[in-house]
């Protein structure tokens, strides 16, 4: 095979190659480049600096690596052009396994498979640092080894796009919605005051998920049970929290409780510290991050699952982690995870709650 090696210097470079018919490389190194291929299949890479990559004609293919000089704002501009083209990024396991990474990844797969034939379409990313149009396919190479998006990127959630309500019933300063928010993972995340009004159907069929925390009653618990119902009845996914299953034994929740929508069928709260004991595989541990161990210094839900309910991993003391009602598919999470409280759990407790929103959301 007949192929011409074009490489530049550390400068700004422009390397044309839109005459030849061949096999064209052009490899930008450092400098802020124009690499323009041709009508074979090419291979470009810009290398370091912000590029324009061009392809024209031909099944191309262009390389971009992370960690590379690119700041926020700054991007490779990748032109597929006609043909077959495809990107290859060049990463590491640990870049690979940040939530960031695989939301991004997942956003990357489903444009190609909506729009990588459309010229015109644009994926820009601030993670990868491209401008991606008219190309079809990508792949990775991590620690050396090509993977295809299908292996790394498996057919779940996109976080990105999922809007949020946590009703938050405590009087502490530092908020699970400030949490979530931070983790910078979904499209958005709304606090809901159900202490002095309570959330109509209307407004939480608004949202993709509500969490639910207690650590007050609110201002008409009948009604926000009634309209949790109605809300879950519509398709809404619910995560409860320590404090919820404590409330609903002296207050009336309505409907949520009387018609069965909970994972429990009693409770009560243990002060005593206690660990997770060695997580199942199971995909609410590593949908979107890689849970590892949760430790709650107090706080925790000593529940008894419902006749119907699913329990997923335990405490050290054989309790249950997780429930999941078998008909409404409500998720209850038994330990409080409002940060930094008196005796605040620690570990991934907050990365679990966001797993078990994504995983609700598509699979509940």
């Amino acid at each position: 095979m007949v192929q011409n090696v074009f490489t530049g210097g550390a400068d700004d470079n422009q390397l044309d190659a839109s005459a030849f018919t061949t096999t064209v490389v052009l490899r930008g190194l450092a400098g802020r480049d124009i690499l323009i291929g041709g009508s074979g299949a090419d291979r470009i890479d810009g290398g370091l600096g912000a590029d324009l990559l061009q392809g024209g004609a031909g099944n191309d293919q262009f390389f971009v690596a992370l960690g590379k000089d690119l700041v926020a704002g700054q991007y490779d501009i990748i032109e597929g052009g006609t043909g077959n083209d495809e990107l290859i990024i060049t990463l590491n396991s640990a870049q690979l396994g940040t939530a960031e990474m695989k939301v991004e990844l997942a956003r990357l797969k489903t444009f190609l498979a909506d729009h990588g034939s459309d010229p015109t379409a644009h994926f820009i990313s601030d993670v990868l640092h491209v401008d991606l149009s008219g190309v079809e396919a990508a792949r990775l190479r991590v620690d050396g080894v090509m993977k295809t998006l299908a292996e790394v990127v498996p057919d779940q959630p996109l976080p990105g796009a999922m809007k949020i309500a946590v009703i938050e019933l405590h009087g502490y300063s530092a908020t699970v919605t400030e949490a979530l928010t931070d983790l910078s993972i979904f499209h958005s995340v709304t606090r809901i005051d159900a202490g002095s009004g309570t959330p109509t159907f209307d407004e939480l069929k608004n949202y993709d998920t509500v969490v639910w925390i207690s650590d007050a009653g609110p201002s008409n618990p009948t009604e926000l049970g009634n309209n949790l119902a109605s809300y879950v009845d519509a398709g809404g996914h619910l995560i409860t929290t320590t404090f919820d299953a404590q409330y609903t034994d002296f207050q009336d929740y309505g409907r949520l409780e009387a018609d069965g929508y909970l994972p429990w069928t009693s409770n009560n709260t243990s002060y005593a510290p206690s660990t997770t004991a060695p997580l199942p595989e199971h995909e609410l541990f590593n949908i979107v991050y890689d849970i590892n161990s949760i430790s709650a210094q107090s706080y925790r839900e000593i529940s008894n699952p419902s006749s119907d309910a699913t329990t997923i991993g335990q405490w050290q003391d054989g309790t249950p982690l997780v429930m999941i009602d078998g008909g409404s598919g409500v998720l209850n999470l038994t330990y409080y995870p409002v940060p930094g409280v008196g005796a605040p759990a620690s570990g991934d407790y907050i990365e679990l709650l966001a797993n078990a929103i994504v995983y609700s959301e598509y699979h509940l």
